[in-house]
């Protein structure tokens, strides 16, 4: 009886340790079957299932990992739920307090990978008082947020290259009998804060040096088809 008790228990426990096993994919295809412990945004603590008399715990880095299989039959796709990954390309709308002036602007983005993102924006006052402004900017974000992080908030800096548009006062109006617009090309460093909802809403708020510019934005994420691994 006692033998037979034995096999049974055996049976329900190697069954049981299938049922909550887990599949570690590696990007180089490799698989290793496991019992996950532990997750942060940089790494997983894991043991081996085939060591699993050894009483140590293993780690690994995400950035080696393409996808983890649960044992509940949940997949986590680690960086494919980040939305600055899966919803790359990005349209915003938004206003600048400009020395005591209110400008419009629009901007496009890509992000290229979950940290670097190009972009070409425009602000203008859109009105024919005396001084106006117009800037057109390209250039470049770095996003600080981890790629493995499901959070929507990341901060960012920036390194863009605009060009100042002017149009002169109604001295210089009445002196040349016409408005005069001078360009100025410039460097501009944004810093700054934004946010992604899981619809893929984004809002952001900004300051650009040397400008002394406060800047708000909304706008909306979408989709390309990018994988997040």
């Amino acid at each position: 009886v006692m033998k037979h008790l034995s096999i049974i228990y055996v049976f329900f426990f190697c069954c049981f340790n299938s049922y909550s096993q887990d599949t570690i994919t590696m990007k180089n295809d490799k698989m290793i079957n496991a019992t996950i412990i532990e997750r942060s945004n940089c790494k997983i603590k894991y043991k081996s299932v085939l060591n699993a008399n050894v009483d140590s715990t293993l780690s690994l880095r995400l950035s080696k990992i393409k996808v983890i299989h649960y044992g509940s039959e949940s997949i986590n796709r680690l960086s494919s739920q980040n939305l600055r990954i899966t919803n790359p390309f990005g349209v915003s709308v938004g206003a600048d307090f400009f020395l005591f002036r209110l400008l419009f602007n629009g901007s496009i983005d890509y992000l290229i990978t979950s940290n670097i993102s190009a972009e070409i924006n425009y602000r203008s006052m859109l009105t024919d008082s005396y001084p106006a402004f117009s800037l057109f900017s390209i250039g470049g974000k770095y996003w600080f947020a981890n790629k493995y992080s499901k959070s929507g908030f990341s901060p960012f800096i920036g390194l863009f290259f605009t060009q100042w548009r002017s149009k002169n006062d109604e001295d210089d109006i009445l002196l040349y009998n016409e408005p005069v617009w001078s360009n100025i090309l410039l460097p501009e460093v944004p810093i700054g804060i934004c946010y992604i909802s899981k619809s893929g809403f984004q809002t952001s708020f900004q300051m650009s040096l040397p400008f002394l510019c406060a800047e708000i934005r909304l706008g909306w994420r979408f989709k390309t088809g990018k994988k997040g691994y």
